[in-house]
């Protein structure tokens, strides 16, 4: 079964760009500590940790309480997205090799 798409449109009202990644998964500025728990290794732990950076240079240059719409529209928001794919590519593969061992 294939999976839908959200539909297309404006964020829900009160949802955040920070609210998953900071809130709920880890926190950025110390992800040490989650080693283990949401986070599968040291590189893991440094890439997160670099995300973090990334993202406060953009809050720090657009104002913490900016909509949405200004932090994506931010001159460094695409150092957040490159160092975002590095981090989810890195636990991509390692959660695939954690279930390849599994397996055997």
């Amino acid at each position: 079964m294939r999976a839908e798409s959200a539909p297309a449109g404006p964020p829900r009202a009160g949802c955040r760009l920070r609210a998953c990644p900071f809130d709920d998964f880890c926190d950025a500025d110390d992800p040490a500590p989650w080693l283990g728990k949401s986070l599968r290794t040291e590189e893991e732990a440094v890439l997160m940790k670099e995300l973090g950076a990334a993202y406060a240079a953009v809050e720090e240059s657009v104002g913490r309480d900016a909509p949405d719409e200004v932090f994506l529209e931010a001159a460094a928001w695409g150092e957040v997205i490159a160092v975002a794919a590095g981090l989810a590519r890195t636990m991509v593969v390692n959660d695939l090799q954690a279930a390849a061992l599994l397996q055997e």
